[in-house]
């Protein structure tokens, strides 16, 4: 069993604390009538499989290719 250091004890009630607030983040990002409209285009678009979804691999197969990109990975 390991023992926990009290400094990783007040990181952790730190990371409670800021879980169980009362934050009012709705009213700070409201979106814009032009803005919602734009997600539901979106949304409407991909679900209509209009648009073609990439996967992981895809794209940093496309990145290396095209940018000499190479990743970590």
């Amino acid at each position: 069993m390991k023992i926990i250091s009290p400094e990783e004890i007040e990181k952790l009630e730190l990371l409670e604390d800021v879980l169980h607030a009362d934050l009012p983040i709705q009213d700070e990002y409201i979106l814009t009538q032009e803005q919602r409209a734009e997600l539901d285009r979106r949304e409407a678009r991909h679900l209509s499989s209009k648009s073609k979804s990439h996967s992981w691999a895809e794209i940093k197969q496309r990145l290396i290719l095209n940018h000499g990109l190479q990743t970590g990975n």
